[in-house]
């Protein structure tokens, strides 16, 4: 009977995870725009910007240098020229959430960091970092998106001093925990225009505490090119992964490196595209058919730590058995294996003891078996 078990939870695995890369995906982008910068032409490079957004048609968007005139009435601010550009072209509501840092090249514009997204802000909030030669935020958004809820943080960080550079690592670190630990949800993102390098202290900071480079993650063996240009000498912009995620890194490229015309490019650097996938986010299958004598209920919650709660109903008294498996298909635990009367049931599982990744819970009576999946995220 062991191995049947072990076979049916390999297929359920197999089926969960082609499934969840062909279907569910997330693409994420940051781009530092190099805002209205006199003599680059801001008019000409947002457009051929809004074009290759289209283009590449990511999810959510965190854009630094975004600028808009001292005067206006953010009637030309860009992350708003950006966003409703999209909704005109994909037919679809674009939402954004900005906050300004700081007046911009030589204070004639407001200079702000800021987020675009397909999905709407279920939270956002900024906080203010040590400031450089120009006052930091970093920005966040909660959303809720077809592979889960994702934690995302969009920042631009200062240059000269890297004692200040360290410090805004470390603040921004901390503001990510605090959203993300009362939620017990570590799908956390953090993309923008860091000002370091990846030979440098500040992002040590990042990968020690248990992030990942999405585009070291795909290219080990080059640290890649994001500015300046001309030149392509260093990368400076990045999109890190919470490692706690459930979140896989499937693919990153960098864009904006083909010029409009002879050196002529969209901005003085490159963006990045990171594509994410939810490998358990897939429901399991139930068997064939499904079973009338009992039905069994996702875990709550789920993603879980260390504690969930498995509910299920009983429409006959009969004997049952409740148990716990790991990948592999090896039992880990039994919480039930007894008869018991029909209606609600609700037991709780402690993995206290386990290590991160995915469990399976199978419930049986007579001959009828249901198996679900859950996740273990501490």
């Amino acid at each position: 009977m062991k191995i049947y078990i072990k076979i049916f939870i390999l297929l359920f695995l197999i089926i969960s995870s082609s499934t969840s890369f062909a279907q569910n995906s997330l693409k994420v982008a940051t781009y530092n725009i190099q805002g209205m910068r006199p003599g680059t032409e801001p008019a000409t490079r947002i457009q051929h910007i809004i074009n290759k957004f289209i283009e590449l048609d990511p999810n959510i968007i965190g854009l630094q240098e975004i600028n808009e005139d001292k005067s206006g009435d953010n009637s030309d601010n860009q992350v708003i020229v950006i966003g409703n550009a999209l909704s005109d072209h994909f037919n679809i509501p674009y939402y954004y959430y900005f906050e300004k840092t700081h007046d911009a090249w030589d204070n004639q514009f407001k200079e702000y960091v800021g987020i675009i997204s397909k999905y709407a802000f279920e939270e956002q909030g900024y906080f203010d970092l040590q400031p450089g030669v120009f006052p930091r935020k970093v920005v966040w958004g909660l959303f809720n998106t077809p592979i889960g809820n994702i934690n995302f943080f969009n920042t631009h960080l200062s240059y000269h001093s890297a004692w200040v550079n360290e410090k805004e690592i470390d603040e921004m670190l901390n503001y990510a925990f605090s959203k993300m630990a009362p939620q017990n949800n570590y799908n956390g993102i953090i993309i923008g225009d860091f000002n370091a390098t990846p030979d440098t202290p500040s992002y040590l900071k990042m990968i020690n505490a248990n992030y990942s480079d999405t585009y070291k993650t795909i290219h080990p063996n080059s640290n890649g090119f994001t500015a300046p240009y001309p030149g392509q000498s260093i990368r400076i912009d990045y999109i890190f992964v919470h490692n706690n995620s459930i979140l896989h890194t499937d693919d990153s490229y960098l864009f904006g490196d083909k010029p409009i015309s002879q050196d002529f490019y969209y901005s003085d650097h490159l963006g990045i595209l990171t594509t994410f996938s939810n490998p358990t986010n897939v429901e399991i299958m139930e068997e064939l058919a499904v079973p009338k004598s009992f039905s069994l209920s996702q875990n709550y919650p789920n993603p879980f730590n260390p504690s969930t709660k498995i509910n299920f109903t009983l429409t006959e008294t009969g004997f049952i058995s409740l148990k716990v498996f790991n990948v592999l298909g090896n039992e880990l635990a039994t919480l039930v294996d007894e008869e018991l009367q029909q209606g609600n049931h609700e037991f709780d599982f402690n993995a206290i003891n386990l290590t991160n990744g995915v469990y399976f819970y199978r419930l049986s009576q007579n001959n009828n078996s249901v198996i679900k999946k859950m996740l273990l995220v501490k």
